[in-house]
């Protein structure tokens, strides 16, 4: 979806019929560049924000304990 409707590149890579063209402005660490918006450092914050949803939402697993099973 992010190369077909905002065309713009994923992973690098850039599909040939787009709904919209787009192009990178700025510095490529800000942008993504030629690698997508995932290439971006701004992408860091968000990734920090659901690991952290994950790691204090979902229940502790006991795997392994088998006094706590």
């Amino acid at each position: 979806m992010e190369s077909f409707l905002y065309g713009v590149a994923d992973s690098g890579l850039m599909i040939q019929h787009h709904f919209v063209a787009t192009h990178a402005q700025g510095a490529p660490l800000m942008s993504g560049g030629a690698t997508g918006l995932e290439g971006s450092i701004l992408v860091l914050p968000i990734l920090a924000l659901v690991s952290c949803i994950v790691v204090f939402t979902l229940p502790r697993s006991s795997y392994g304990h088998p006094a706590l099973n």
